[in-house]
């Protein structure tokens, strides 16, 4: 029987050993249990509240181009009286001003014309009713298209019926047709005076002949009409441009007398034994 061995005491919590060659087992101390995360219920979630995509800025809107300014005014033209359908000035005539009476208006205004080319006769008569100071006076001016003529003041009239009917024997001789006519077409009759039709103002013009015979020592080029001949020449073009029948005018500047045709832009000196022809133009 083998001897017995008495183990020595071994301290309080140290291991066991089993024999010299036992080997010492470690102590495994255990982990503590890692406790799983709680799931959070979908309910638990905060619900991300998603922004509203952001509204797209409309365009800025364009500004409109800037308004171009309006030209200048011109001068203004001759104001026209349009009560009926001839074309003459507004302006009382110089008869009313030479005979004492101021502040005159014009009331209607007739201008007709009677021409012989073949024999140079260019003609013209005006009748004007005018009013002043509450009275009514009936104007005729005629002569040689050009020159001032001779002048006429009938009145003071109580009435414009009055007036109109003192204006419209002279109307009914020179035209053939009564006065109420005016504001019609008045076809020209033979023998008679063409009344003019209405005309717009024209923007004011100045007018140039050309010379190249070297007349007076000038050199060829274009020289300005005198200032009284413009305004003739003007009155007859305005004329024309409302009553294109009347596209050659014999005028009267001065001394000499003069053939102006606008379809061709010339003028004829037919007083002069030469009868020289210019070119004309309106600048």
């Amino acid at each position: 029987m083998p001897p017995t061995r008495v183990l020595p005491k071994r301290a309080r919590g140290q291991p066991v050993r089993l024999g010299l060659d036992d080997k010492v087992e470690p102590t495994i101390k255990k982990a503590p249990a890692k406790k799983a995360p709680a799931k959070k219920s979908p309910a638990a979630k905060k619900a991300t509240a998603k922004k509203p995509p952001t509204a797209k800025k409309a365009p800025a809107a364009k500004k409109a181009p800037a308004a171009k300014k309006a030209p200048a005014a011109s001068a203004a033209p001759p104001k026209l009286i349009h009560t009926t359908g001839s074309f003459a000035p507004a302006d009382p005539d110089p008869i009313l001003a030479e005979s004492g009476i101021d502040k005159a208006s014009v009331l209607a205004s007739h201008k007709m014309i009677l021409q012989d080319l073949a024999k140079n006769s260019d003609k013209y008569y005006l009748l004007q009713c005018v009013e002043a100071g509450g009275q009514y006076y009936a104007v005729r001016r005629w002569g040689r298209t050009g020159t001032k003529g001779d002048s006429q003041l009938a009145g003071p009239f109580t009435t414009r019926v009055e007036c109109d009917a003192d204006l419209g024997k002279t109307f009914k001789d020179k035209t053939g047709y009564a006065l109420s006519s005016a504001a019609s077409d008045c076809p020209a009759k033979a023998g008679k005076y063409t009344l003019l039709k209405a005309s717009k103002a024209l923007k004011k013009g100045s007018w140039q002949y050309y010379v190249d015979d070297g007349v007076d020592g000038k050199a060829d080029g274009w020289y300005d009409y005198y200032t009284s001949a413009v305004g003739i020449v003007e009155g007859v073009y305005a004329e024309w441009k409302s009553n294109p029948t009347l596209n050659v005018r014999c005028v009267q500047s001065g001394h000499f007398a003069y053939m102006v045709d606008f379809n061709n832009m010339c003028q004829t000196n037919v007083t002069h034994p030469g009868r020289k022809m210019r070119q004309i133009r309106r600048v």
